[in-house]
């Protein structure tokens, strides 16, 4: 998988999944362009990469705004002239005030997984259909299973766009595909080492008995960015350990059955 001269963008590559995207990306030949909102972190991004020998630039950008979306790719374009790999992996998760408004809900949520996507493929698209590419957005196993208020919603719109925009994108020599991770050990979920019930937790958060590494989300996102995939285009790809695939009343019904035989 070699990105040798190409020009990739991340979003939301600061942290967690997208900051191992982007050192993946770098150590396999590209220049990376990062974007998320804090400079702080940013600037950490950066330096750590440089300190490996890579080259990245970060930009401070609010993803549901499409000016400011619109600028940066003008920026982008003036300064590298192409942009051959896009991954949408900026989102958030996170539990929404009981206070706030249906309006605030939905703006917070849609925009966060589902618009920034949307804007941000949108305006790179003129950059990227001069010379063709890969597109990677990163969505959830919340699309699959449920989850709270409109996390699930959102992460299952951003994998119906990818077969959307995989059809509308085709002819300009553009894939767009995604990655559907399970369960997958950040800061955000990494579990309380001081807490039993959580220590347990981890290992049934797959099949494989542990929960998967943000590495192992970014080889999987850089094998559909790369040309080893070049026939790979509107499919979303699950790194979960089996997760999806597990049916609590089968998992009961096999320890019967288990404890019947003993």
């Amino acid at each position: 998988m070699n990105f040798k001269d190409r020009i990739a963008l991340v979003t939301g590559g600061t942290s967690g999944i997208g900051l191992a995207v982007s050192n993946r990306l770098v150590d396999a030949g590209a220049t990376v362009v990062i974007v998320a909102r804090d400079p702080a972190k940013g600037g950490a991004a950066v330096k750590g990469i440089a300190a490996r020998g890579g080259r990245a630039a970060f930009f401070s950008v609010e993803l549901k705004d499409a000016a400011k979306i619109e600028a940066l790719m003008r920026e982008v374009d003036a300064t590298y002239g192409a942009l051959h790999v896009l991954i949408n992996c900026a989102g958030g998760g996170g539990l929404i005030a009981n206070d706030a408004t249906p309006k605030e809900k939905f703006d917070l949520m849609i925009g966060d997984n589902f618009a920034s996507a949307y804007l941000v493929t949108s305006y790179a698209l003129p950059i990227m259909r001069r010379t063709g590419g890969a597109i990677v957005n990163i969505s959830s196993t919340a699309s699959w299973h449920g989850n709270y208020g409109l996390y699930s919603a959102s992460k299952a719109g951003v994998e119906g766009l990818t077969r959307s925009m995989a059809v509308d994108f085709a002819p300009l020599g553009i894939r767009v595909n995604a990655i559907s991770p399970g369960w997958i050990k950040t800061y955000e979920t990494l579990p309380d080492l001081d807490d039993p019930a959580q220590t347990a937790w981890e290992k049934t958060a797959s099949l494989l008995g542990r929960m998967g590494t943000t590495d192992e989300v970014a080889n999987a996102v850089l094998f559909l960015a790369s040309d080893d995939a070049s026939f790979v285009t509107g499919a979303t790809l699950f790194v979960d350990g089996g997760l999806v695939i597990i049916d609590p009343t089968a998992e009961s019904w096999s320890k019967a059955v288990k404890k019947g035989l003993e």
